[in-house]
């Protein structure tokens, strides 16, 4: 077999293969027997019929399709292996109708690899890392909101205003849709929901006022039978509340965080929002580090690969919102996007992680950064440990296996190549926060480890059965 490879753009690659006519007579035999094991002709064994008997009764042409069936795939993977192409994934064959066994079957395949990429000069970088801050007014922004979670509402006599709460029973009618029950809601004025007309209607409302007003809901609005309409909202008061906020005393400083005095509390609030503002900063400087470095590269993304990417992302991002319990249409009305807006937002991101992905694999092949034996069992157990005791182990055996093991090693890889390229492009000693100490799992380790948590083991499901018989 003789095999050559023709670089396309897109980072593909086109294999012509040529298959010998020694190679197909012999395919052919073998494509011979196969049929005539599978098909029973009157007076032979299964297998036993002679070749002319054989092509006789199902037609060479089947024997031939057969054979190529059988004699492509092994051609394409030789012719793989001959060339030293990397396949990303399945390829796209050009084949003749059916080859003749006196002369060679030539066919070719048109295949995504990995693309070639020109690195770009990683000392001429220059990326600016954000220092961390935290002002007075953001900390009492914190204090304001703990004390709204402490907030108790008390009924008053007089007439509603903005801030209170105000509990009502509501009826929705439009023209073609069955009028509804009247529901209760309780809201508070000035930060609900509902259209601008219910705040108005309901200021200077008391306990048992009776209000109806009409407003015009929106194109996107989640509930399809309303959408477009003009409704009539309709129903009574039945109380109004007012907040109580809680005295910003050591009181409270102890109930909140269980500190003694209110400049403890605040401290503490100051130095968390400093932490969460420097794992912020250390994200945004290695996005803005990779990015810089995508910049100065040349290399041509493979479309496979932002298909794969697009697709993952959706995938994730759906099953989130399922386990949420939230449809994915409802959601995307609630902030005012179409699903093609929304696949068209994580295409893009598709694009970005892929280039991202695309130099930091290259940057750490010419460093040469590996993940050695003991950071992988270390990864391992870290991994592991975030799921039930029960289940451990099993996540333990399934993330040391093939699959799951080359996942973590990846991911060690990644991080440890990320940490260097920092230091290499901002002169730091180190990272601005090292949040890679306690790393979340790698979306493609944590998707192994997840469906290892999820499986039975052979003595629960025996238990299991044990129990139902």
């Amino acid at each position: 077999m003789q095999a050559t490879a023709s670089k396309l753009e897109g980072s593909r690659v086109r294999l012509d293969v040529e298959v010998g006519p020694e190679d197909l007579q012999r395919e052919y035999t073998r494509a011979i027997r196969r049929v005539s094991g599978r098909v029973s002709i009157p007076g032979f064994r299964r297998g036993k019929a002679p070749r002319r008997i054989v092509e006789s009764y199902v037609g060479a042409e089947a024997v031939m399709r057969e054979m190529v069936e059988h004699v492509v795939p092994r051609a394409y993977t030789d012719a793989v292996q001959q060339t030293g192409v990397e396949p990303l994934d399945q390829p796209e064959l050009d084949l003749p109708d059916l080859p003749s066994l006196d002369a060679p079957l030539v066919f070719s395949a048109e295949v995504a690899v990995a693309p070639d990429v020109e690195l770009g000069d990683v000392s001429a970088l220059e990326v600016e890392a954000e220092t961390p801050e935290v002002s007075d007014e953001d900390v009492e922004t914190q204090v304001t909101e703990l004390r709204d979670m402490r907030t108790t509402w008390d009924p008053v006599e007089r007439p509603a205003q903005t801030d209170d709460v105000v509990r009502v029973e509501i009826s929705i009618n439009a023209p073609g849709v069955q009028d509804s029950e009247p529901q209760p809601f309780s809201v508070r004025l000035g930060q609900n929901g509902f259209p601008a007309e219910f705040d108005q209607e309901l200021a200077c409302k008391s306990a048992g006022d009776d209000f109806s007003f009409e407003s015009d809901i929106p194109l996107d609005d989640p509930n399809p039978e309303l959408r477009g309409q003009r409704v009539t909202f309709s129903g009574a008061v039945q109380d109004v509340s007012e907040a109580r906020l809680p005295d910003l005393d050591d009181a409270f400083a102890q109930t909140m965080a269980g500190l003694d005095t209110m400049d403890a509390l605040r401290a503490d609030i100051r130095e968390r929002l400093l932490e969460q503002r420097r794992i912020e900063a250390q994200a945004k400087l290695e996005d803005d580090v990779l990015d810089a470095l995508v910049d100065a590269s040349t290399f041509e993304v493979p479309a496979v690969l932002v298909e794969q990417e697009h697709s993952a992302l959706l995938e994730r991002e759906t099953q989130a919102m399922v386990s949420r319990g939230i449809a994915v249409d409802t959601y995307l009305g609630s902030i005012g996007q179409t699903r093609g807006e929304w696949e068209q937002h994580w295409r893009e991101e598709a694009v970005t992680r892929v280039d991202r992905g695309i130099v930091l694999e290259h940057f750490a092949d010419a460093e040469e950064i590996q993940a050695d034996d003991d950071e992988v069992v270390e990864e391992i157990d870290r991994v592991a440990a975030g799921y039930p005791e029960a289940r451990q182990d099993t996540v333990r055996r399934s993330l040391a296996r093939d699959d799951g093991r080359a996942r973590i090693e990846s991911a060690i890889r990644n991080r440890k190549a990320l940490a260097k390229l920092v230091e290499a492009v901002t002169g730091h000693a180190g990272p601005a926060h090292d949040h890679q100490a306690e790393p979340e799992p790698d979306p493609d380790v944590a998707a192994v480890a997840d469906a290892a948590a999820t499986e039975a083991e052979p003595g629960e499901a025996a238990e299991s059965e044990s129990a139902t018989s």
